[in-house]
């Protein structure tokens, strides 16, 4: 039997059976559930059963129980990640519970960690954990996995999830060449965890080099790697013949153009090789050895297009070449602050900045505080930009910034307001202004009711019977 039930009726928030339908539909529904309910395993329990994503609202004291944990962690279940058990103190017994550990690792395999010691010498649990983490660096959670550590499969599966490399590592591991190779091949993650100030691949290709590995002189190997991974960073520790061959050479920059500043000079003149670098990732577009190009205003113009942030790197001159400013400020409207102050005062610069950061106001030629076009051009696009990331609501302060840039004279001037909440945007706080005029009044009224939704607390629900 189908049935409508309202949330706002206390009855309904008592009521056992019916909440269990609505959390069902959705977890949140959990915190309109009366305290006695909250209070009530078996209504916990059964919450639980239903969504697992209750698990994280129901009292801290039902937390440990084991039949919960067992519910919230079945891996058909939502695959409801149970991140919580950091936030207290997991019982000693569950911790050494293999059927407990075992379910919470299929959810997420970060949750080994809080296996017993018992648990984390078990080469199944282990091998699991690595497969199940998502987030990295995952590989290195086999430095918690006691004896397990000098394990071959379980150091092979640990290089394939982003294992940052160690002294505690046993050295024979070194000369198996299918954990050397997942090393190499291991790029995804590696490269942007910083170790020293340097990617965690570099420290790893740094301590292969350390530790002399035969394998960097692979060229088989070396060039199946630089075939799949994208990092240029490889270049720089291969056997130096490496770095004269073509065919080496060319595959390390079709993944990363970065490998150009490791390879031979002679491939510098190759001036069409040099842009192709730079549209697949170089950065070091200022490095001395590139130092011919520096002047070359196409050259500059790529480099800012593959990644806007180099514009701040260029020189004042080139800073000053309006394409050059407006790609760099298309996408990453704060690079205003960079852009020479003639260009700031530039309309078609300013837009372009306007429209992708609120920032970007900050650093305009004054002029345009006045600019009543101006501004709510560059408001409208940046309500559409947002309204769809689902963020412009969500900028605290961003009203109070605002008018620190522009013109207070807009707070009361009518055709602004009406303009801005005819967009969906409200950028002023004199409420009275605006419901002592009969047109803005309505306007705002017409948005409170397509932003500012109330919650809805009705559902339809089936009960037995």
């Amino acid at each position: 039997m189908e049935i409508e039930v309202d949330l706002n009726s206390k009855k309904t928030r008592r009521n056992k059976n019916r909440m269990i339908e609505v959390i069902k539909q959705d977890a949140e529904m959990f915190n309109y559930a009366s305290k006695f309910l909250k209070d009530d395993y078996s209504f916990s329990l059964e919450a639980v059963k239903v969504n697992p994503k209750v698990y994280e609202k129901i009292h801290d004291k039902f937390k440990n129980d084991r039949l919960i944990i067992l519910e919230a962690a079945k891996p058909g279940n939502d695959k409801f990640a149970m991140s919580y058990f950091p936030n207290f103190e997991m019982d000693e017994k569950h911790k050494d519970d293999f059927e407990i550990i075992n379910k919470c690792i299929d959810v997420d395999g970060y949750n080994f960690l809080h296996a017993s010691e018992r648990l984390k010498n078990n080469k199944e649990l282990v091998l699991k954990a690595i497969k199940n983490i998502q987030i990295p660096p995952g590989g290195n959670i086999i430095y918690h996995c006691g004896d397990t550590l000098n394990d071959n499969d379980v150091l092979i599966a640990a290089a394939k999830k982003d294992l940052t490399l160690k002294e505690s590592l046993p050295k024979e591991i070194f000369d198996n060449k299918n954990f050397v190779e997942e090393i190499l091949m291991n790029f995804k993650y590696g490269h942007y965890e910083s170790i020293d100030g340097k990617s965690k691949y570099f420290h790893n290709l740094l301590y292969l080099k350390h530790k002399n590995s035969k394998f960097l002189n692979d060229r088989g190997l070396i060039l199946k790697v630089l075939k799949k991974n994208k990092s240029g960073e490889l270049l720089k520790f291969v056997d130096s013949k490496f770095k004269k061959d073509k065919e080496i050479v060319y595959a390390a920059i079709k993944n990363n153009g970065e490998a150009i500043i490791y390879a031979d000079k002679k491939f510098i003149n190759d001036r069409k090789l040099i842009f192709k670098s730079i549209k697949t990732g170089l950065e070091s577009f200022l490095n001395p050895i590139l130092k011919k190009y520096h002047k070359d205003e196409k050259f500059i113009y790529e480099a800012v297009k593959n990644n806007p942030a180099n514009y701040k790197k260029i020189n004042n001159s080139l800073k000053s070449n309006k394409k050059i400013a407006l790609c760099a400020v298309e996408n990453y409207g704060f690079l205003l602050e960079y852009v020479p102050k003639k260009l700031r005062a530039d309309r078609e610069i300013v837009l372009k900045a306007f429209s992708d950061r609120l920032e970007a106001i900050q650093f305009m030629d004054p002029k345009f505080r006045s600019d009543e076009d101006l501004i709510i051009t560059c408001l409208k696009k940046l309500e559409s930009k947002y309204r769809l990331l689902g963020e412009w609501k969500n900028i605290g302060g961003w009203d109070d910034f605002l008018w620190s840039y522009i013109d207070n004279k807009f707070k009361t001037k009518k055709s602004f307001l009406l303009e801005t909440l005819k967009n969906n945007i409200v950028c002023t706080s004199d409420y009275e202004f605006i419901y002592n005029d009969p047109d803005l009044k309505e306007a705002m009224d017409k948005y409170q009711k397509k932003i500012l939704p109330k919650k809805n607390l009705k559902f339809k629900i089936n009960l037995k019977g």
